[in-house]
């Protein structure tokens, strides 16, 4: 289970404006995912806010202790600014990522279009004949739309954004034959 709320500069809790229907947090837990697909509970992965103050958020559903993750159960929300699932993405603002079948999600990030990146894997296991994790790095924009922009990384990169607007890169960790580390730079977008 996962809350996320709004404060406001004082460091006061938003409870007027955001989810004011509650106590101004917005709960997640496996009723949240489109397809709970046996989901005993869910992980909050990431948090990223677009220029308008939206939320980008990122959760997988879980069956904890049996599995870490669940199979086809991660997805992305979109919370508007009054901390309701944004009607706008996706239709319902959650976008599933099981036809992707990508079963984790980490590192967010959002762009000057206001779309999101973030890192997935699409292996629940280590694949040992050479698929590792699986690593791909995608997007998701305002109104919904998926597309992986790459996914043959060699290790686990991680994204990187300055504030909303900046360019979006990739940072792979990768052994030589001797290894050492090397660290690669992917440019994403501008």
């Amino acid at each position: 289970m996962g809350f996320i709320g709004r404060f406001e500069s004082d460091g006061d809790l938003d409870s007027t404006t955001f989810d004011s229907s509650d106590d101004g947090f917005y709960t997640i837990d496996n009723t949240t995912l489109s397809n709970p697909d046996n989901s005993t509970g869910v992980d909050l992965y990431g948090l990223a806010l677009n220029s308008d103050d939206e939320i980008f958020v990122g959760i997988c559903g879980n069956n904890f202790p049996l599995s870490h993750t669940a199979t086809d159960t991660c997805e992305i929300l979109k919370l508007d600014t009054s901390g309701s699932l944004d009607p706008t993405f996706d239709s319902d603002g959650k976008l599933p990522l099981g036809s992707e079948s990508i079963d984790s999600i980490y590192d967010f990030g959002v762009n000057s279009n206001d779309e999101l990146y973030f890192r997935g894997r699409k292996n629940i296991s280590y694949d040992l004949s050479g698929g590792g994790w699986g690593e791909i790095v995608s997007k998701v924009d305002g109104s919904g739309t998926y597309s992986s922009v790459k996914d043959d990384f060699d290790g686990n990169p991680s994204i990187f954004t300055g504030p909303v607007g900046s360019t979006v890169v990739a940072i792979d960790l990768k052994r030589n034959n001797i290894g050492e580390a090397e660290f690669i730079y992917h440019k994403l977008v501008d």
